[in-house]
Parts: C-alpha cells; structure tokens; sequence
C-alpha cells in the first residue's frame, strides 16, 4: 500500500469474489506511512513511516488491527519506503528513499540485523546511487530476496533486478532502463519471478528465472496491465494489478477479467478464495 495518509484496519472496503462485490466497515489510524505488510503469526501489520510523520518516523510501526492502535515504532533508516515479509513472518526487508540500502528487521527481536547496499550505477561523473524500487522474498528461501533496482536521477528510472543471498549480490543482474519496476514471485514455483514495466508505453509483462548466478528473463508480454505506476500480486495461478485486471499466467499469460470500480491496493485471502481492493485516496 503506498503513499496513505489514513491507514484502513480491519479488512478492505470492497471485496470481489469473480464480479460481485460486497462492503464491511473498517477502522482507521492517523499515520502517515509508505507501505504495509501482515504477519499472521504476531498477528500484527507493519509499516514503513516516512520522517513525514514527526518524532516517530524513520521507523518501522507496528500495529494492532484489532484495536487499530499503534503498538510501537522502531529506528530504521532515513524515508523508509517500500518492504517484503518473509514467510513465516521472520524478516521484513525494507527498501529506502534516503538510502541505497536495503535493511533487514528481525521481527522476533524487533532490531535491524543486516544491511544490504545496493551500490551504484554508471562510473565517474555518471555515477548515481541505486535504491529498492521493489523487494520479494523468495518462498521457502527467508535469506534470498529479489529487488527491482532504479535511480532517483535518470527517466526510465530501472535499473535491472538482481538477486541477494543473505546480504550478498548474485553477479547476474536484468537489463536496465526498460524492465520490471514491480516483481512478484510465484508460490508454486520459487525460482519464478514476474516483473511489469510500468515506466512505459511498452508495458511489458516479464518471466524471469532466478538461477544460481543470478536472474534472467524468459519472455515478454506487452500490454496485459496497459498502465503507468502500478502494482500487482500473484495468487493461484493469477495477477492481479491495482488496476482491476487478472492475468492468467498458469500458461501464456492472457487476460482472464477486469473488476470494474477496483482501484488502489489489492489483496488475496486464501481462506475466502476472494481478491479484496480498497479504494485509492488522499487525506
């Protein structure tokens, strides 16, 4: 979830099993933050709070939802941004606007326990630090993230994905300039990674491979999303972007629907087999 002003608790406010829709009420907490994740074994979500917020930003805050309370904000790093929770909820890995570094945060001893720089890009005068445009942890793999590299100079701002091994990066890195701003890995098969081109008119869904040397791409498909600056999840066999469209990617990709009315943030719950999406909104 990126860019809130209002943090909504206690479920999404329109959920769509195929094109039906239903509404339930939620909670809402004044904080600003720059992205989410849930840990259902603390029970508890996280959030990357931007300095923006007053004495407590810079930090990672971590929320009750059933009391839609802040319980606590731990220092992280300068613009704390975008962050991936490992399986079985033992690390968050949080990315950066004022570091070009990505973080890994202990969520059992609630500490920063590593620190990954990205490096640069370019050489000489051309140089320019690299920061996390997008981060996944590897299913099964809590040491192995995937990250959608970019630079805060340069239009189209990618920079290739690259692999790290607890902290250390694999040689193999993606194209730069044009490639996959947003990543998704897929829970069937760990070693598949999905991208999306959201920077430009090409749109291009991606297949890569994460090997032992790195990550390579398979195949391109544009014009599936066909929209700047979105997002998407995998979930059984599916995309779905914060557009409203599904993208069947058990072959071929094609797509599969479009949900009308469904902006913003998207969700899967796998107990409900049902896609949840709240609305997009500032405050």
């Amino acid at each position: 979830m990126r860019k809130r002003a209002l943090l909504t608790l206690a479920g999404c406010a329109t959920v769509f099993t195929g094109m039906a829709q239903s509404s339930f009420s939620a909670s809402t907490l004044q904080l600003k933050a720059n992205d989410l994740v849930y840990d259902s074994v603390t029970q508890r979500i996280y959030a990357t709070v931007p300095s923006a917020n007053g004495s407590n930003g810079n930090s990672i805050g971590v929320i009750n939802p059933i009391t839609a309370t802040l319980d606590s904000t731990i220092f992280v790093g300068s613009e704390p941004s975008v962050m991936a929770i490992s399986e079985g909820g033992q690390y968050i890995y949080a990315g950066f606007t004022g570091s070009s570094t990505v973080r890994r945060f202990n969520i059992a001893t609630l500490q920063v326990d590593k620190t990954i720089p990205l490096g640069n890009t370019g050489s000489g005068s051309g140089s320019t630090p690299l920061f996390a445009n997008d981060i996944e942890v590897m299913p099964g793999s809590p040491l192995v993230i995937a990250v959608s590299l970019k630079n805060k100079v340069y239009s189209p701002s990618h920079e290739g994905v690259a692999v790290y091994d607890d902290g250390v990066k694999r040689p193999t890195v993606t194209a730069n300039h044009t490639g996959s701003n947003q990543i998704e890995f897929s829970e069937q098969q760990p070693n598949r990674l999905f991208g999306y081109n959201n920077e430009s008119t090409e749109f291009g869904l991606r297949y890569h491979t994460v090997l032992g040397s790195g990550v390579t791409t398979n195949g391109v498909y544009p014009n599936l999303f066909s929209d700047f600056y979105i997002d998407f999840i995998y979930a059984s066999g599916k995309l779905y972007s914060t557009n409203g469209t599904a993208v069947d990617v058990s072959g071929t990709p094609y797509v599969d629907g479009q949900f009308g009315n469904a902006t913003g943030p998207v969700a899967y719950d796998y107990g409900m087999n049902r896609v949840c999406y709240a609305s997009s909104s500032s405050f």
